[in-house]
C-alpha cells in the first residue's frame, strides 16, 4: 500500500539522518566509507515511496568529501615515499639514515587511507628503505675490508722500518724512512686500536734509526764536522715529520729534537743558520698546523657548546609545558639534535648534561 511505501521511506530518512550523525561526529571520516556504500546500496533496492534524489545527493555529497580526503592523505603518504625513493641512492649515509628514520616517524603519524593504497605505498617506501640500507651495509663491509687491508699494508711499513733500524747504510735508510713516511701519510685509515700501536712501533724504529745516525757520526767527526752531522740528521727528521698529523707524539718529537739541538756542539757559523733556518722552518711548519688544528677544534667545541646551550634553553622552557604530547615530541626531538652534536669543552660538559636531563 501507499502508506506502507511511504512508511518505508520515513525508514531510509532515519537511516541517512542516524548517519548524518555519525559523520558529523567522525574525526576519521574515512571509516564510514563502508556505511556509505550501504546507505547508497539501500536507497537503490528500496521499495518506497519519497524524495530519493534529496537523499541520494546528500550520499554523494559525502563521497565526493570522502574522494578528497583520500586524495590529500594519499599525497601526504605519496611525499614521504617519493623522498623515500630519492634517497635510495644516497651515500650521504649517516644524514640519510637519520631522514629515514624521520619518514618512518611521519608515516606512523599520517592520516589514514584505504588498507590497498596504504599497502602500496608502504611496499613502495619500504623497498627504497631495504636498497638504501643494502647499500649502507656493503659500503660498511667494503670499508672495514678496505681498513683490513691497510692494516696489512702498515704492518709491512712497521716490519720495514723496524729492519731499518738496524741499518748503516745511513743515506739509504733514511731515504727509505722518508718514502716509508709518505707511504704511511698515503695509507687509508685502519682499525683504531691497531692503528696508535702501529704508529707508536714505526716512530719508535724511525727514531732508534736517527739516534744511531747521530752516534754514528758524532763518532766519525770532529767538533765541527761532527756536530753538523749530528744537526743535519736532526733537520732531516725534523723535516720528515713537519706534515705529520699525529700530534702529541709528533710534538714531543719535536721538543726532543730541540732538546738535542741544544746538547749538540756548535757548527761552522758559514753552515749553522742555514741548518737553523731548516730546523725552524720544519718546526714552525708542523706547529702551526698543529695550532690550526687545535684552533678548528677549539671552534667547533664552542659551536657546539653554543647549540646545546639553546637546546638546554627550550628544554628549560619545555619543562614547564601542559601541553603533554607535543612537548613530548620536541622533547624527543631536542634529545635527537643533542645526540647528533658534537662534544663541547670538557668543562661544561656533565653540567649541561645534568640540567638537560634535568629539564627532560
Amino acid at each position: 500500500t501507499v502508506g506502507a511505501l511511504v512508511q518505508a521511506f520515513a525508514e531510509l530518512e532515519a537511516r541517512v539522518a542516524a548517519l548524518r550523525t555519525e559523520w558529523e561526529a567522525a574525526e576519521d571520516k574515512l571509516r564510514l566509507a563502508p556505511r556509505l556504500s550501504q546507505c547508497r546500496e539501500q536507497l537503490l533496492r528500496a521499495g518506497a515511496l519519497g524524495d530519493f534524489p534529496r537523499l541520494m545527493q546528500q550520499i554523494e555529497s559525502w563521497e565526493a568529501e570522502l574522494e578528497q580526503l583520500e586524495t590529500q592523505h594519499y599525497q601526504t603518504r605519496l611525499a614521504l615515499v617519493e623522498r623515500a625513493e630519492a634517497l635510495a641512492e644516497s651515500e650521504n649515509w649517516k644524514e640519510a639514515t637519520q631522514v629515514f628514520r624521520e619518514l618512518g616517524e611521519q608515516w606512523r603519524q599520517a592520516a589514514p587511507l584505504t588498507k590497498k593504497k596504504t599497502d602500496e605505498l608502504w611496499r613502495r617506501l619500504e623497498t627504497a628503505r631495504n636498497t638504501f640500507f643494502d647499500r649502507k651495509r656493503r659500503h660498511q663491509e667494503q670499508q672495514e675490508k678496505e681498513m683490513l687491508h691497510n692494516l696489512d699494508l702498515k704492518m709491512e711499513m712497521v716490519e720495514k722500518a723496524e729492519a731499518l733500524a738496524a741499518s748503516e747504510r745511513w743515506k739509504e735508510a733514511t731515504d727509505k724512512f722518508h718514502e716509508l713516511l709518505d707511504q704511511w701519510k698515503a695509507t687509508g685509515r685502519t682499525v683504531p686500536d691497531k692503528n696508535e700501536e702501529l704508529w707508536h712501533r714505526f716512530i719508535t724504529a724511525k727514531q732508534v734509526f736517527f739516534e744511531r745516525k747521530k752516534r754514528h757520526f758524532e763518532a766519525i767527526q770532529q767538533e765541527h764536522e761532527a756536530n753538523y752531522i749530528v744537526k743535519l740528521a736532526l733537520v732531516e727528521q725534523a723535516e720528515s715529520l713537519k706534515d705529520s698529523q699525529d700530534w702529541t707524539a709528533t710534538a714531543k718529537v719535536f721538543h726532543d729534537l730541540m732538546d738535542q739541538w741544544k746538547r749538540a756542539g756548535r757548527v761552522a757559523a758559514d753552515k749553522a743558520d742555514e741548518l737553523w733556518s731548516r730546523l725552524v722552518a720544519a718546526k714552525e711548519h708542523f706547529f702551526q698546523a698543529r695550532r690550526q688544528h687545535f684552533e678548528t677544534v677549539r671552534n667547533t667545541l664552542s659551536e657546539n657548546l653554543a647549540r646545546k646551550k639553546d637546546l638546554l634553553a627550550e628544554a628549560e622552557t619545555l619543562q614547564h609545558s601542559d601541553q603533554w604530547h607535543e612537548a613530548t615530541i620536541r622533547m624527543n626531538a631536542l634529545m635527537t639534535e643533542w645526540k647528533q652534536i658534537g662534544p663541547v669543552p670538557r668543562e661544561h660538559s656533565d653540567a649541561l648534561w645534568q640540567q638537560f636531563i634535568a629539564a627532560r
